[in-house]
């Protein structure tokens, strides 16, 4: 089944969007919550920090990966996301819509929000410890700071700005995301970076793509 899922709905003109139990958080699984009553007012954009994944194993890797993270003590790690996108453009929806999941540290975005993994090293610095000789270095800026950036891939831009406009544009009683830059005071487009934390991800250059007010 393809097309992005919120509760018993299926939004139209969305089936290159990849659903799979094999990349799937369900409902009251770690790393979800119910939203209660909430709207879905943000579009969280995140990079994974690790190896640029293309193909079709990259959206059921990523969420094997984040459902096995652990605590520094060894307990699990509570996290979850809404949606994978691989760095050749593939989409992946990897939770019900109509669930939130915790992808940042902050409650109020948990309950109002999706989070988008993008399969993106990041920093220069990591990909160069990636091996990633062809690297292109862009600048972004997160917490008032610069950061020397790898920048995305034109494919995984593209898959970004596409799953935007159609999240903001989408005729759903639970979808309310408008078409502008958006905070935690803010309903919008925003990244880990600008929740509270110590999160550089995605230093603006997600936000700063999409080209909104």
């Amino acid at each position: 089944m393809n097309g992005i899922v919120i509760g018993t709905d299926i939004l139209p003109d969305t089936d290159r969007v990849r659903v799979d139990d094999s990349a799937w958080w369900t409902a009251g699984e770690r790393g979800t919550r119910p939203r209660k009553g909430h709207r879905v007012e943000r579009l969280v954009g995140h990079w994974t920090a690790g190896r640029p994944l293309t193909g079709d194993g990259a959206g059921p890797l990523v969420v094997r990966r984040m459902k096995a993270r652990k605590r520094s003590d060894g307990s699990p790690l509570e996290v979850g996301v809404h949606f994978v996108i691989s760095w050749d453009g593939v989409i992946w929806q990897t939770a019900d819509l109509a669930q939130a999941t915790v992808h940042v540290g902050h409650r109020k975005t948990i309950l109002t929000s999706i989070g988008v993994e993008c399969c993106w090293p990041g920093t220069m610095t990591q990909a160069s410890r990636l091996g990633m000789v062809e690297a292109r270095p862009v600048m972004g800026a997160a917490r008032g700071a610069s950061v020397k950036a790898c920048a995305p891939s034109p494919e995984l831009l593209s898959a970004w700005h596409w799953l935007a406009h159609v999240l903001a544009t989408a005729s759903h009683p639970l979808l309310a995301i408008p078409r502008r830059r958006g905070s935690t005071s803010r309903p919008g487009a925003m990244e880990h970076c600008d929740c509270p934390g110590t999160k550089i991800d995605a230093a603006g250059l997600l936000v700063g793509a999409l080209g909104w007010p």
